[in-house]
């Protein structure tokens, strides 16, 4: 049931905090924001968070299929525009990386792909600049009933 996506989501997490090809993401689920400009104080962040489960093709067999969606939001602030695009494009592709590689799922997790790299627009304030791009993966499963 949904209460399987709580081991995936700590997965995410898992290889979000860690050194590895994503260099060390300054600040995993922690809001740093700065109260004058509205963006981040620190230069990264990230975030997940749980989208919805899907329950489909039921049948009467004794494994019940879910597929769990979830977005990961990346935080990369700079002052230059060129170099803040070309960070931000590194960090989503390094993140797509890492979830492909990760070998840490549960058992039951059957498939983990990225779906969709959502950019979105370039927010500025100040002299301040960011993006904020998602990773909008699905994770397959099977539980057995």
């Amino acid at each position: 049931m949904s209460e399987l996506i709580q081991p995936i989501l700590a997965g995410f997490k898992t290889l979000l905090s860690a050194n590895g090809a994503l260099g060390s993401l300054a600040a995993f689920g922690q809001v740093l924001i700065s109260p004058s400009t509205g963006l981040l104080i620190s230069d990264t962040a990230a975030w997940i968070a749980p989208r919805n489960t899907q329950f489909p093709n039921q049948g009467d067999s004794n494994a019940r299929p879910q597929v769990h969606a979830v977005t990961v939001r990346l935080g990369i602030t700079g002052s230059d525009p060129e170099e803040l695009t070309t960070r931000t494009l590194a960090y989503v592709k390094a993140t797509d990386a890492a979830i492909g590689a990760y070998g840490g799922w549960p058992a039951y997790v059957l498939r983990v792909f990225v779906s969709e790299h959502d950019y979105g627009p370039m927010y500025t304030r100040g002299g301040s600049m960011a993006f904020w791009p998602d990773l909008h993966c699905l994770i397959e499963v099977e539980e057995l009933s």
